[in-house]
């Protein structure tokens, strides 16, 4: 994918400031991320169409925790490893991609989204968009995460 569409070019900015603003009042008004991720998952319907997602990462205790959203149960749990990351795969009549949530280089959890439709032909600009979001949850997985730490100090 070395060419992008205008089209796309515009989903991907109007999807990252929006998701930013999201993130931002969740932030501001310190709530946990438990409500933030039930603000933030639903959306991704909206920006790029997923019949469901899940978010496994460690929670404000440091203790791992998963969040969902939509159909993602068709998935029966699907194993978060089996696949490449950034990989594309048909599940039933959807499509599954995972990509990693990390703070300063190190893994911190995983977010996987459930698409209708073969959307393989797409992979490309899935992963761009799917690593935006990743980009925006680990801004704020990386205050959670280092707040709970010098919580335990």
């Amino acid at each position: 994918m070395d060419d992008l569409s205008p089209e796309t070019l515009r989903a991907l900015r109007r999807m990252t400031v929006e998701a930013d603003k999201l993130i931002e009042g969740c932030v501001r008004d310190r709530l946990s991320l438990a409500t933030l991720m039930a603000r933030f998952l639903p959306a991704l319907e909206r920006w790029i169409g997923v019949k469901g997602a899940v978010v496994t990462t460690r929670n404000e205790h440091l203790v791992e925790q998963t969040f969902t959203y939509g159909e993602w149960t068709l998935l029966g749990g699907a194993d978060l490893h089996a696949e490449e990351e950034g990989r594309a795969v048909v599940v039933g009549s959807g499509t599954s991609m995972w990509m990693k949530l990390s703070v300063a280089g190190s893994e911190v959890g995983r977010l996987m989204v459930l698409l209708p439709g073969d959307r393989r032909a797409d992979e490309g600009e899935l992963r761009l968009l799917l690593a935006a979001l990743c980009d925006a949850l680990d801004v704020v997985l990386a205050t959670v995460h280092t707040a709970a730490a010098k919580q335990r100090l």
